[in-house]
C-alpha cells in the first residue's frame, strides 16, 4: 500500500520513516476534519434547539409575544454569528494546514454560538 508523500521503496526503514512522518506532521485533512467536527457539534445543537410549545394552557399562562421577541433577538444573533463563521471557513485554503490563529478564531466563533444557544435554551427553560 503506497502512502502519499512517502518513499516508494519497500524496505522496513522507509516504512518506519513514513509512519513517523505521518504521526509528526499535522496534515491539512486532520485540521480540516477537526474544524468540521467542531462545527457539526454546534450544528447539531442548533438543529435540536427547543421551540415554545404549542399548548393553549401554556399560551394563557405565559407572555407569548415577549417570549417570541426575546427568542427572535437571540436567533438573529445566532444567524449573524453563523454567517461570520461561514465566511471565515469559506476563506480557508483547502490544501493548506490550518493556521493556529485562524483555529483560535474559529473556536471563538463556536464559543459565541454555543453561548448563544445556551442563553436561548434558558429563555425557554424559565417558561416550563
Amino acid at each position: 500500500m503506497r502512502r502519499r508523500g512517502c518513499a516508494t521503496s519497500k524496505g522496513a526503514i522507509a516504512a518506519n520513516t513514513c509512519r513517523r512522518q505521518a504521526a509528526i506532521t499535522p496534515t491539512p485533512i486532520r485540521n480540516t476534519r477537526s474544524v468540521a467536527e467542531r462545527i457539526l457539534e454546534i450544528d447539531t445543537r442548533l438543529r435540536g434547539a427547543a421551540v415554545p410549545p404549542d399548548d393553549q394552557v401554556w399560551l394563557r399562562q405565559r407572555s407569548e409575544l415577549e417570549t417570541l421577541e426575546r427568542l427572535g433577538k437571540r436567533d438573529v444573533l445566532l444567524v449573524a454569528g453563523a454567517k461570520e463563521l461561514a465566511s471565515l471557513v469559506a476563506e480557508l485554503p483547502a490544501d493548506a494546514a490550518l493556521d493556529p490563529a485562524v483555529d483560535q478564531q474559529i473556536d471563538e466563533h463556536l464559543g459565541r454560538l454555543a453561548e448563544g444557544l445556551t442563553r436561548r435554551g434558558e429563555i425557554l427553560a424559565v417558561l416550563v
